[in-house]
This record gives structure tokens, C-alpha cells and sequence, in this order.
């Protein structure tokens, strides 16, 4: 469903359904497919902070499902591109980087650097 929204240029209703999805009854909250598709979506229609919050997010929400598939590089990739493109890599990337690779999620290293 979220990415629907973000194909058609809506990130503010994946916004909305994101956070719908998680008081879902016998739900078991988003996987790992759903926080890429956001993170990715927002990114590339520059939603950055909330981007940022989402893989945040997914640091401790994937570590607790069930079946600890983490979130894609692509997706992540994109993200600190994003961010590179903005020039606030260097103040939220160190930090960001740090949090998903603790969690057991891929982050290359050259993503992080300013240039």
C-alpha cells in the first residue's frame, strides 16, 4: 500500500498509512520490505527527516519481528545519497550509519563520506 502512494507522488498519504499499519489488529506491524519502501520513497521525494526517523525506527522494530530480515541497501543507499545531496550528510549521517549498522543492517562506508 505504501508503495503505491509513493509511486504516485503521495508521501504524505504512505505517511499516513504507515502509521495506520501499526495499530492494525493481528498485525504484526511493518517488515522489512514496507521501512524500505518508505525510507526510499521519502528520500527521493525529499522527506529526509522523516526518513531518517523511519530507519531509525527500523533499527529496533526489525531487531524485535519475527523474521529479522533487516532493511535493504538499496533502500538505505538512497537515503544517505539523499542526504549527501542536501548537505546534512555530515551532521546526521556519523550517527544514522552507526545506529543501522548496530543493527545489523548494511552501510558502506563510502556512503558516508561528504564527497
Amino acid at each position: 500500500i505504501v508503495g503505491a502512494c509513493i509511486h504516485n507522488k503521495d508521501p504524505e498519504r504512505a505517511l499516513k498509512v504507515f502509521r495506520d499499519m501499526k495499530t492494525w489488529p493481528n498485525f504484526d506491524g511493518p517488515d522489512a520490505n514496507t521501512y524500505g519502501a518508505m525510507i526510499c520513497g521519502l528520500a527521493k521525494h525529499g522527506y529526509l527527516r522523516e526518513a531518517t526517523s523511519i530507519a531509525e525506527e527500523a533499527c529496533v522494530a526489525l531487531r524485535a519481528s519475527y523474521d529479522r530480515k533487516m532493511v535493504s541497501s538499496s533502500a538505505l543507499m538512497q537515503l544517505f545519497r539523499a542526504l549527501k545531496a542536501e548537505g546534512t550528510l555530515g551532521e546526521v549521517g556519523p550517527a544514522l550509519g552507526a545506529k543501522l549498522r548496530a543493527a545489523g543492517m548494511v552501510v558502506e562506508d563510502d556512503w558516508l563520506r561528504p564527497v
